[in-house]
């Protein structure tokens, strides 16, 4: 079975059978320091807030505008 954007495994088939369904658009969170060590691994040299101030949902959405990147894997191995 193929789709637009790549060729479906067995597991993919498995999946639909099970749920109905393929899912798409599968968000994920990599953790702060595992992003600072790949950031300095590449030279990069991150900025760290030293503020602990806690922050309500929205704060926290308007804030990650800045830094949150949409990734998309255009390539099937």
């Amino acid at each position: 079975m193929s789709s637009e954007t790549g060729t479906y495994t067995r597991q993919d088939q498995y999946i639909a059978d099970a749920i109905g369904d393929i899912p798409q658009n599968i968000n994920f969170a990599i953790r702060g320091y595992a992003a600072k060590i790949f950031l300095e691994l590449n030279g990069v040299t991150p900025q760290i807030s030293s503020t602990q101030e806690a922050l309500t949902a929205i704060q926290l959405a308007a804030r990650a505008t800045n830094f949150t990147a949409y990734i998309e894997c255009t390539q099937i191995n």
